[in-house]
């Protein structure tokens, strides 16, 4: 936005090359952009709700956002090691950029985008049923 402001928004209308299926593909700059915000949200959401969990478990808010951030970039750079393993599809941060689907280059062969969506709703499920129990009752001043 700032970018935006300073050097002005004349590009939003150019093109976005990718490369999918073997074919290369073009969206608008704005398009893309807005489909990097949308299809990045799961990653959003699993970090808010790992940080809101360990912050039910812990008193310090501050101990609470550096795991979850530390957990968090640990899990992306885990997730681009374990490229190619089996039981990839099974962890958690090999599904929270969606951008793969729209591009056509998913980490995990064999993944569909409503694998990630189901995997990533379940993994906030349990994050939540586990830690809302202990916010409560917790005494909270």
């Amino acid at each position: 936005m700032l970018g935006g402001l300073i050097f002005g928004f004349g590009g939003l209308g150019d093109s976005y090359l990718f490369v999918k299926d073997q074919a290369i593909g073009d969206a608008s700059i704005a398009q893309a952009l807005a489909a990097q915000y949308a299809l990045n949200i799961p990653f959003l959401l699993i970090s808010i709700t790992l940080a809101f969990m360990i912050s039910a478990a812990f008193r310090s808010t501050t101990f609470s956002i550096v795991i979850s951030l530390l957990i968090s970039l640990a899990g992306f750079v885990i997730a681009i090691a374990m490229d190619g393993w089996a039981w990839t599809k099974y962890f958690v941060f090999s599904h929270t950029d969606l951008t793969q689907f729209l591009y056509g280059n998913p980490s995990v062969e064999g993944v569909t985008i409503g694998f990630s969506l189901v995997f990533i709703g379940l993994h906030l499920m349990i994050m939540h049923l586990i830690s809302y129990p202990v916010f409560v009752k917790r005494d909270v001043v």
